[in-house]
Order: structure tokens, then C-alpha cells, then sequence
């Protein structure tokens, strides 16, 4: 099964060049934008009750216009203009973009909590329901011990720019399923906003009723009753140039049913076996780098001498409530025709499905990637775009 597709960067370059005004309508909404208010006090419900037969209702809102009309406290040019479902940007390195901060993680203080978060107890039996539902349509998957997947993951509980400082917490992957990625299903188990019972009201979600948007933005982190659960994202390059698309599955978690183009590799950051990992901010970037280098082998059978790593860029995206993302660029030196002998026979293929039915769509972006980059909610997944279009620019920007 062929489960990957290459794009040639160099195509990208008249994008990451001059990105501003290239996209005149947002997901192909148009004219319709003057009529919608500017401001949204909340998001509606993607999904009601807890029918196990619905496979393609999705849990959380992955529009981004409509994430927009929420989240309208932001004025970041580089995220405007790359049309990503991310705020808060900041770039590392000598990577530099617009209203973002540059910043050097080597820098930063840490403070490690070694107890496991727990989510909040209003948001506990909707926890429970989102994980019964989500083995039920097979997006919580069995470990090879008969057991299921619940790995001790890696939380940023605080991200103070300005501090030098951040926070972190171990948590369980179920308290990720319970809080970012079922934001908008109302699942029945939630009260309202300020209500002082935890009885279950039928349109109550998450994010409208428990992380709720006081002013325009994303809670703060060190605010926050979500798990965000710190997640690594790579684009992989050849040397000449071409960017390897991989056709994501729709059995993984947050993915619709409807599959699309994704990065190369991405995935949770774990919790280390040494907390002592984590006792800096230089060993935090360590750290990254080797969670990152991980998922590559996992998803694409290439190891950590097969390529050049680069961390590029830190955001929260919006469709997960702020959820925290580390982006990477990877340079290697390997054919094409090596590269897909490895993902042949990677450890985690099966996260991908076979990209045949993506081909014709693919040679659209590329014969004029500015002009079907208006419509590219229908080719990528959001955390896919997000990685091509950072890694392009910083390709651009930094070289090799």
C-alpha cells in the first residue's frame, strides 16, 4: 500500500514570499463573511449524545472561520496570512516571521510537577463517556497486551514568553480524549457555564461552558481544565526539494473519517522514564528532539542519522482549545526511492491509508499551489498545513 505522496517545496516559495492577500475567502465562504458577525460568544455543537453507530459526526469544530468568529482577540499577521488554525506563534533559532516572537527554549526555566494531572471533576463523566465512545468507533486502539492505550503523556501547564519560564505535568492520554478532543460535543455529561450543579445539560460542550473564551483568546495554559498534552509535528525534505505528504488515516483520534493529507510524522510527547529529562530548559529541547526523532522512526522507519532535525516554531491551535505544538523540519540526504522502502514496513503504517484516491487533488496544489491554497481545508488536515507552510518558510528563510 503506498501511503505517502511528495510535494516539491520549491513550489511553495512564492507563498512563504508574499503571503499576504493570497487568500480572499476562508474555506470558501466568500461573500458570505460581510454577512456573519465579526464576534461569536460561543462555538455550536459538532456532535450530540452518545451514538456509538456515528462514526463521522467529529467531537470538536475544525472550521476555521467559524474558530475565527470565537477566538477573534487576535491580530497575528503570520498566522493570517498563512491561514493557519493557530495562535500564538513564536519561532526559534534564527527563524524569523511577522508579530512573532523569537525564542530560545534553552533559556527557559522549568518547573516539573511530578504528580499526575487529573482532569477537573465537572469534566469527569464526560471524560468517561468520551473514552467508551471512542473504543467503541475505534478510535482508541488496543496495545498488543490486550489492554487499552493509555500512555503517560507530557503537560504544558504554563508557557510565560516573557517569564523565560514554563510548567509541566505528566497526564494520561484518556484525560486528553475527555477534555481537547471532544471540545464541542455535547455529550449530555456537562452543566452550563457558572452553574452550580454538575447535572448534565443536553447543549452544554467544553469549550463554550467549562474553557470559555473571556476575551477573545485561548485560556492561558497555567488557566486552563484541558489536558493539553504537548504534541511534535515534522516535515520531512530530500535534498532536492520535495516534502513527503503522508494520507492520514481517519481511525486516528481527532481526524475525521474523511482522510487528508498530513505531515510527515507527528504525535504525543510522552512522559520520560528520568524526570531528570526535563530538569532545564535545554534538556526540554532535548527532549523534543528525541519525542520527535521517536514518531519519525515509529512512521516513517527513518532513524535519527538519516536526517538533519530542526526545531522551527511553537503555536496553539485553535480547533483543540489551545492545544500546544512543537514543529520541526527535517533534512535528509536519502532518495526518494529509500525513503518509501522504510515507510513499507514502519512500525505505525497503519495511522496511514493508501493515497491513490489523493493524487489528482496533489497535482492541482501543485501545478498552482497559490491558487488552490484557497480550498485547502479540502486536501490537508489543519496540524499538516500548518507544518508545510512553517517548514517552507523556514526553508526559505534559513536554508538547509
Amino acid at each position: 500500500m503506498k501511503n505517502w505522496l511528495w510535494v516539491n517545496a520549491n513550489n511553495l516559495i512564492q507563498i512563504t514570499r508574499n503571503a499576504a492577500g493570497l487568500f480572499i475567502n476562508d474555506d470558501r465562504i466568500g461573500a458570505l463573511l460581510d454577512k456573519m458577525p465579526v464576534v461569536a460568544r460561543s462555538v455550536a455543537p459538532t456532535r450530540f449524545g452518545e451514538d456509538s453507530a456515528d462514526r463521522l459526526t467529529p467531537f470538536v469544530e475544525t472550521r476555521a472561520h467559524l474558530l475565527r468568529r470565537y477566538y477573534n482577540g487576535y491580530d497575528n499577521r503570520s498566522c493570517r496570512d498563512f491561514k493557519l488554525s493557530y495562535e500564538e506563534l513564536v519561532t526559534f533559532g534564527e527563524f524569523q516571521l511577522p508579530d512573532c516572537l523569537q525564542v530560545d527554549l534553552t533559556a527557559f526555566s522549568v518547573n516539573l510537577r511530578q504528580k499526575e494531572w487529573k482532569v477537573d471533576p465537572r469534566l469527569k463523566r464526560h471524560g468517561n463517556a468520551a473514552c467508551e465512545i471512542f473504543t467503541a468507533i475505534g478510535k482508541l486502539h488496543r496495545q498488543p497486551d490486550g489492554q487499552m492505550m493509555n500512555e503517560l503523556n507530557l503537560r504544558l501547564s504554563n508557557w510565560d514568553v516573557a517569564g523565560k519560564s514554563l510548567a509541566l505535568a505528566p497526564t494520561r492520554y484518556n484525560q486528553q480524549v475527555g477534555t481537547n478532543l471532544t471540545l464541542d460535543w455535547a455529550s449530555g455529561h456537562l452543566s452550563r457555564r457558572n452553574s452550580m450543579t454538575l447535572s448534565g445539560h443536553i447543549n452544554a460542550t467544553t469549550r463554550n461552558d467549562l474553557d470559555f473564551s473571556a476575551n477573545g483568546q485561548l485560556t492561558a495554559l497555567r488557566d486552563s481544565c484541558l489536558a493539553n498534552v504537548i504534541g511534535v509535528a515534522c516535515m520531512l525534505y530530500t535534498a532536492k526539494g520535495h516534502a513527503l505528504i503522508r494520507a492520514r488515516s481517519g481511525a486516528t483520534a481527532i481526524m475525521a473519517d474523511r482522510d487528508k493529507m498530513h505531515c510527515s510524522a507527528s504525535g504525543a510527547v510522552t512522559f520520560p522514564d528520568d524526570p531528570a529529562k526535563l530538569s532545564s530548559g535545554k534538556e526540554f529541547e532535548n527532549y523534543l528532539y528525541a519525542e520527535m526523532a521517536r514518531e519519525i522512526q515509529e512512521e516513517t522507519g527513518l532513524g535519527p542519522e538519516d536526517y538533519e532535525l530542526r526545531l522551527v516554531a511553537f503555536a496553539r491551535e485553535l480547533v483543540r482549545g489551545g492545544h500546544p505544538q512543537f514543529f520541526f523540519s527535517a533534512q535528509t540526504k536519502l532518495e526518494r526511492f529509500v525513503i518509501e522502502e522504510r515507510l513499507r514496513t514502519a512500525t505505525d503504517r497503519w495511522e496511514f491509508r493508501d493515497s491513490e484516491e489523493l493524487e489528482e487533488r496533489l497535482k492541482m496544489f501543485q501545478s498552482d499551489p497559490v491558487a488552490y491554497l484557497d480550498t485547502y481545508s479540502e486536501i490537508f488536515t489543519y496540524e499538516g498545513f500548518a507544518a508545510l507552510m512553517l517548514t517552507a518558510a523556514f526553508k526559505e528563510q534559513c536554508g538547509d
